[in-house]
């Protein structure tokens, strides 16, 4: 096991979080998190070029980036649709791929492509950034969602030859709802591919639990007196529930 970031995690020193590991056609290995350098948040790199043994110091490479969220009075964690909603305390980080000529090498181009979100809470953005060059230099990011979309987290793919890239993710499509009795649409969106497959989980079958509801509601404004729901017992048989869907697409 090889330590790579600071042993601590306070306001002054925030090691990398978020991360994801990815191994070019030469064996190098791409280390990639989010961590703070002073006041600023980025994407860090770090850079391994003896199968893990060594690895380089932590970089940043792409930023500053910005967690959208709002802190939520139920979790004391970031959430982005609205009260009691969905977390978004790694939206921020960086998911990356290779083109790394799978599974020979033979036809490798080691473009590397990243995507995250990062903005306001009115629009979160969902950005794409891409090396040529091993991670030495990143082009300037810039933002791909739809015009109405606000980005929730994001993940790019690309080919082995590095000739096809694709970028998946997910957006809000309403306002941050600031109270739970109010719905929040959530869409996934698979982009910049001429043919590719998508698969995804979300919740259009599923049910609201209006006693979680009135629960989370309660918790937010400093009450005490809705008592704690059984979810067994209070809310309907798919509340919750999520089914996986999947999407392909051709030239």
């Amino acid at each position: 096991m090889q330590q790579i970031g600071a042993a601590a995690n306070n306001r002054n020193r925030n090691p990398m979080d978020g991360c994801t590991i990815r191994t070019d056609s030469a064996g190098r290995a791409y280390l990639y998190g989010i961590g703070r350098q002073g006041a600023d948040a980025f994407e860090i790199q770090s850079i391994s070029t003896d199968g893990g043994t060594s690895w380089s110091k932590p970089q940043p490479v792409v930023g500053p980036v910005t967690q959208p969220g709002i802190t939520d009075p139920n979790t004391g964690r970031p959430s982005i649709d609205g009260l009691a909603g969905a977390r978004s305390d790694l939206a921020p980080a960086p998911s990356v791929d290779i083109a790394n000529g799978a599974p020979t090498g033979t036809d490798a181009t080691d473009r590397i492509v990243m995507s995250y979100v990062s903005g306001e809470i009115t629009k979160p953005h969902v950005y794409f950034t891409e090396s040529t060059d091993l991670g030495n230099t990143w082009a300037t990011p810039r933002a791909i969602e739809g015009a109405t979309d606000r980005g929730y987290y994001a993940a790019p793919a690309i080919s082995p030859d590095g000739t096809k890239v694709y970028v998946v993710y997910n957006a809000f499509t309403t306002p941050y709802q600031a109270t739970t009795a109010t719905p929040r649409s959530l869409v996934g969106v698979f982009m910049q591919a001429t043919a590719g497959v998508g698969v995804w989980n979300d919740t259009r079958l599923a049910l609201d639990c209006p006693a979680i509801d009135a629960w989370r509601q309660d918790i937010a404004t400093g009450g005490t007196t809705v008592p704690r729901p059984a979810p067994q017992q209070d809310c309907l048989a798919s509340w919750g529930n999520s089914d996986i869907f999947g999407y392909t697409t051709a030239p």
